[in-house]
């Protein structure tokens, strides 16, 4: 998720927005990395919560443009430097809830910052159609939210009209935030940058926003009195800004004090102070929960793209397989159900023909012990209530009812076929239909081995 933070004027707040904004989320347990684009007046690491970051500050951005313009516009020595450049901010607040807050910074704001700016050729860099500075900008936030997997990318962009300013605010953001305060020269210049921006596509498709990039207003530095109450010109801006189409959707009051300290409420322990800028948070992490719903749809579309497509012949045969392995969980079962009766059964599979046999034979012992007897459905059938724990009186009602059913009044019926039997069959008490058929069915092609 890439947030950027543009105004068209300095001085409206925006740096401050962002560090208050990154640090709410990254105390929410998030992965959050602040890139400080404001090359051209840097600051960031003089904010006071933010100073430790100097003492392990190695480089920047400018020392990755340096990088990338003396090895001819390569960008593998770039993406390899690029790790050991992010430094980050130990806060015990943050640490409580597993998140993490970094900073890729401009570079060591030392005496010789002001020559490595200069040092870059920035015509060269953003010329029309061949320069290759928004590939750069853009490789690396793909690979800051990408490689690095940084949940959360939130750019400080230049201000005004410019090559860069342009690149953070139209071309990288998955959600843009403008940052103005309501005098006349930020809402002019604003207005045509609002304006263009709600027309630009949105990298992930249709379902996200319409299919446009997300506006965010932020109106900031508005004062009030002691109780609370705009002042007559800040409610007529406001009234003027919302029949434009410009309404900002988050008020920030004026606290005079932030313009002397710099002092981040969340990271200074100002929490009640922070909750003036919690809407910004949650409206960054709404659009990162929606753009993640997104790519888990699209992974999940792709994915059954990839899968081969079944020709007739193909699901033809998936259909036969199908039935087969039905029918021979099937023909297992009642192989299990003879051999609780004491039959030796012999299972003999052919997929090919779609065709399943099952052989029993009465062990020789059983013979010797119990006589030779012919096996009929009834006596079959009531085995079958045997197993199936069937009452003893229901027992003895299918052994006297076993003499009325000789073994030729029992119709054949093939059950795999489903159909229905014959009109002149009926079948035993006390015994399902299905049990009924099924055992008379292997008894009688079985009666002569038995």
């Amino acid at each position: 998720m890439i947030t950027t933070f543009y105004s068209f004027k300095g001085g409206v707040g925006r740096s401050f927005a962002l560090v208050e904004t990154a640090a709410q989320l990254a105390r929410r347990g998030h992965s959050v990395l602040v890139w400080d684009l404001d090359l051209e007046a840097p600051g960031l690491q003089r904010i006071p919560a933010l100073q430790a970051l100097e003492k392990s500050l190695k480089g920047g951005t400018l020392d990755l443009l340096d990088l990338f313009q003396k090895g001819d516009f390569d960008f593998e020595p770039v993406a390899k430097t690029l790790p050991d450049l992010i430094v980050d901010l130990e806060h015990a607040a943050i640490a409580e809830t597993g998140g993490r807050l970094s900073f890729l910074l401009p570079g060591v704001l030392d005496d010789d910052y002001p020559k490595r700016f200069v040092g870059v050729d920035w015509p060269k860099l953003f010329a029309p159609e061949i320069g290759p500075g928004s590939a750069f900008f853009s490789g690396l936030a793909e690979r800051l939210t990408g490689q690095l997997g940084y949940e959360h990318l939130l750019i400080d962009a230049r201000t005004g009209y410019t090559d860069l300013g342009a690149v953070c605010a139209f071309e990288l953001p998955d959600l843009l935030v403008l940052v103005l305060t309501l005098n006349a020269q930020n809402i002019a210049g604003i207005e045509p940058v609002w304006t263009a921006a709600v027309q630009r596509p949105s990298r992930h498709g249709g379902d996200y926003n319409g299919g446009k990039v997300p506006v965010l207003g932020v109106a900031n530095l508005v004062p009030r009195d002691r109780a609370g109450r705009r002042s007559p010109l800040s409610r007529q801006r406001l009234e003027d800004l919302t029949q434009r189409g410009l309404a900002p959707r988050v008020e920030l009051r004026l606290r005079p004090e932030h313009l002397v300290d710099d002092a981040v409420p969340s990271l200074t322990g100002r929490d009640d102070e922070a909750t003036e800028w919690r809407p910004i948070a949650e409206e960054i992490a709404a659009r990162a929960a929606e753009i993640a719903r997104i790519g888990e749809r699209d992974s999940e579309e792709r994915r059954q793209r990839q899968l081969p497509e079944r020709g007739p012949q193909e699901e033809e045969g998936g259909r036969r397989r199908e039935v087969f392995e039905r029918a021979k969980r099937f023909e297992e079962k009642v192989a299990d159900l003879f051999r609780l009766l004491g039959y030796d059964v012999t299972l003999d599979y052919k997929r090919d023909d779609m065709q399943l046999d099952v052989r029993l034979e009465m062990p020789a012992a059983a013979i010797a012990s119990y006589g030779r007897r012919k096996v009929t459905r009834g006596s079959a059938a009531a085995e079958h209530g045997k197993a199936r724990g069937v009452r003893p009186a229901a027992r003895a009602l299918v052994a006297r009812e076993r003499k009325q059913w000789p073994l030729g009044r029992w119709p054949r019926h093939d059950w795999a076929s489903r159909s229905s039997p014959s009109p002149d069959y009926s079948p035993p008490p006390c015994c399902d239909h299905r049990s009924a058929r099924l055992a008379g069915r292997l008894c009688t092609t079985q009666s002569g081995s038995a």
